[in-house]
């Protein structure tokens, strides 16, 4: 969606726009995403101290190294109503860290909404934590996502395949016959079909099944695979083998997850559209 509103802006064209449906009728605001891991993680080495939406612009600015001249822009859309503001992934907030970041970055999240004037502002949570005492956001309307359907998990698996296709990935086997062979699993056993609507867990078996040429019997050891792969993966873009240790625990962790409950996502009640993933 981000790159659908950002391409429509830079073309000065509603054309991309079509990608994303007839049910959009927001036309072709500004998207500012900000994942809220790397909020966290910057706003820990700060001084403690309570949340605020000046925080986030400097975060923006110093961390993510925006231009004076962006910045400024981006606060001049959200006020005048042409922004959607995507906060992604409350879930990887730490509760009890120091200074108590949730509070502060929750805190964040409602001054933003307060300035946003008809601006959207959307969060992204795994649906399992955002159950979790203090997590949720009081007040604000909620949506979760639904499972894909069962043609969706097939283009799903037809577009994976053609994208690794397109960028010369080793397949182990014949990309046109593993594609329809996973496209077939996904309908027909019982035990993957829980699993495919989940667009995460059909992304881990479409990598595994490509690479490895088959699925594993066992969810866990899809997990272990799909670590492996990730962490090969990783290592060869760092262009070091060491750099698989980074993978560590935070690939474990994105494992554990992968079989929580679909997301869902949590609005500014002007808004209208939050998500829990």
């Amino acid at each position: 969606m981000a790159l659908c509103l950002a391409q429509a802006r830079l073309e000065g064209s509603g054309k991309p726009l079509d990608a994303l449906g007839s049910a959009w009728t927001h036309g072709a605001v500004l998207p500012i995403r900000v994942v809220l891991r790397e909020l966290a993680a910057w706003l820990s080495s700060q001084p403690p101290g309570p949340g605020s939406l000046e925080l986030l612009w400097v975060f923006l600015t110093e961390r993510k190294r925006y231009p004076d001249l962006l910045v400024r822009r981006l606060r001049r859309e959200l006020a005048s109503g042409q922004a959607l503001v995507l906060l992604d992934g409350l879930d990887e907030v730490p509760a009890a860290a120091r200074g108590n970041l949730l509070a502060a970055i929750q805190e964040m999240i409602r001054d933003l909404a307060a300035v946003a004037q008809q601006s959207r502002v959307l969060v992204t949570c795994r649906e399992l934590d955002y159950r979790a005492p203090g997590r949720a956001l009081v007040a604000w309307p909620e949506e979760t996502i639904i499972a894909l359907s069962p043609q969706l998990r097939v283009a799903f698996v037809q577009r994976w395949f053609a994208a690794l296709t397109r960028l010369s990935r080793p397949l182990n086997g014949d990309p046109d016959e593993l594609r329809e062979r996973l496209a077939s699993e996904v309908q027909s056993r019982p035990e993957l079909r829980r699993l495919a609507g989940n667009p995460l867990l059909l992304t881990m078996m479409t990598l595994v099944h490509a690479y490895e040429g088959q699925l594993p019997d066992q969810r866990v050891r899809l997990y272990e695979i799909e670590y492996r792969v990730s962490a090969a993966a990783l290592a060869s873009s760092a262009g070091s083998a060491t750099a698989a240790g980074a993978v560590g625990a935070d690939g474990l962790e994105r494992a554990r997850h992968a079989h929580a409950p679909q997301s869902a996502g949590v609005c500014c009640p002007r808004a209208r559209g939050e998500c829990r993933w």
